[in-house]
């Protein structure tokens, strides 16, 4: 079977549960019967027991690349949006990546610090190791990172995201929600509104639903609207990655008043219009490979390690400007009207 097949048959066995909300976000699980067979420790976990280090490429530094470097016996599984804060400046990965034990790899990474370029200065004063964080980069950034490093991967092969883009929309953020941070830290985003985003984690549990062990993902809606999904091998990474996950998608829920919710049908139709998308493949840094989709739907990425979806994530672009500014109502219940229509012969 081929990398392309084995993310599309993924899809296919991706199976919508019960769904719940808070505030203007909505979750809606995913499910499946298959359990993951490739085994990995998490980047927190490998930062835990030190069997990690990040650093910065030299001395003097590289903004959009970081060396890493696994001493340790486990392969370590590092997401798309993961934040790796110190050295010279925080950075966020551009691609889901999946170290093999004692490599090394230089990692394709995007600044959301902008206001620090030193050792010396800043909460992470003489810390030349990144290490980890609670918060994954915004949910609407890392879909136009994720567009971002499509073009990029199309025209040169390589996963560089649109750092000036990043800044601006960390600027405007800050701005919006009144964050004051001295470098300009997407983590001071996050900081203030800890009290919000705990309240989204108790509401949102993940060992309050039904067959937990089978959730393997979810979807993620704002208002209503589709904003992404992750979705990963077993069940297992999901619980050590939901908090992340839950503070990602529900810092866009902090700035609206509106109500969330979800459907099933209009997931199935987000699933379809990924199986409709032209596919790419790649080869990312580390293991496996890296298959790229994109139309005008969807955007996205699945990482296939013997033969199996380590991580996919997608996020819907319907109704999206490339500067992120929305055309037309971009909704789960549009998905499903249009469903319901054909079935009528509308």
């Amino acid at each position: 079977m081929s990398v392309t097949e084995t993310v599309k048959e993924r899809i296919g066995e991706l199976a919508p549960g019960k769904s719940i909300a808070q505030g203007a976000l909505g979750v809606l699980l995913v499910h499946s019967g298959k359990a993951g067979m490739v085994e990995y420790i998490t980047y927190d976990e490998a930062l835990k027991n030190k069997s990690i280090s990040v650093t910065e490429v030299t001395e003097g530094g590289s903004v959009p690349e970081l060396k890493l470097k696994n001493n340790g016996e486990d392969r370590v599984l590092i997401l798309d949006g993961e934040q790796l804060v110190g050295a010279k400046q925080n950075r966020i990965l551009n691609t889901t990546v999946l170290v093999e034990a004692k490599d090394t790899l230089i990692i394709p990474v995007t600044c959301v610090e902008q206001g620090r370029w030193s050792y010396s200065a800043g909460r992470y004063a003489g810390n030349k190791d990144m290490s980890g964080s609670r918060f994954q980069m915004q949910a609407g950034s890392r879909r136009r990172k994720a567009e971002a490093v499509h073009a990029s991967l199309a025209t040169e092969r390589r996963y560089v995201g649109d750092q000036r883009q990043t800044w601006q929309e960390l600027r405007s953020t800050m701005s919006e929600m009144d964050v004051d941070s001295p470098t300009s830290a997407m983590e001071d985003i996050y900081v203030s509104r800890e009290d919000e985003l705990k309240a989204f984690l108790e509401a949102l549990a993940l060992d309050q639903f039904d067959q937990s062990e089978t959730i393997v993902g979810a979807v993620f809606t704002l208002e209503g609207k589709i904003l992404g999904m992750d979705a990963f091998n077993k069940h297992s990474t999901v619980e050590k990655n939901w908090e992340k996950l839950i503070n990602s998608y529900a810092i866009e829920a902090i700035r609206s008043r509106k109500k969330g919710g979800a459907d099933s049908d209009g997931v199935k139709e987000f699933l379809k219009h990924i199986l409709d998308a032209d596919m790419n493949i790649f080869s990312p840094p580390g293991l496996g490979k890296d298959v790229r989709f994109q139309n005008d739907t969807v955007v996205g990425s699945g990482l296939v390690v013997d033969d199996e979806v380590v991580h996919l994530y997608a996020f819907n672009t319907e109704g999206q400007e490339r500067d992120g500014r929305a055309r037309t109502g971009s909704t789960m219940t549009s998905f499903s009207n249009r469903r319901r229509g054909r079935r009528q012969g509308a």
